[in-house]
């Protein structure tokens, strides 16, 4: 399989089955994905859905993103191996800089 990138924004899947991507752009061998989030609860249903897709026999990547400090969620955020920013700017900014390699 040909190694390529396809961006796909949340509006791109909000409704649509995985399955009808798969259709489209062709079983990936690697999937990394990224989720901005602020709850616990955001990254815990992420992860689930990365296992759903790790059943199907992609190998596939979780990195969570804390994007607004809280000294609550923090710690919490941090346990489920979230990157913590005070922000979103900073936060994709290193996306950015990490997806650019």
């Amino acid at each position: 399989m040909v190694d390529r990138k396809v961006d796909l924004a949340w509006g791109d899947i909000e409704a649509v089955p995985f399955s009808m991507i798969v259709n489209k752009y062709g079983q990936p061998d690697n999937l990394d994905i990224h989720i901005f989030e602020n709850m616990p609860v955001g990254i815990q249903s992420t992860r689930k859905a990365v296992d759903m897709v790790k059943e199907m026999g992609i190998n596939a990547q979780l990195t969570a993103w804390e994007i607004a400090h809280n000294q609550i969620m923090d710690p919490v955020l941090k346990a489920q191996g979230a990157q913590v920013f005070d922000d979103i700017n900073p936060a994709v900014q290193r996306f950015f800089k990490l997806i650019e390699h």
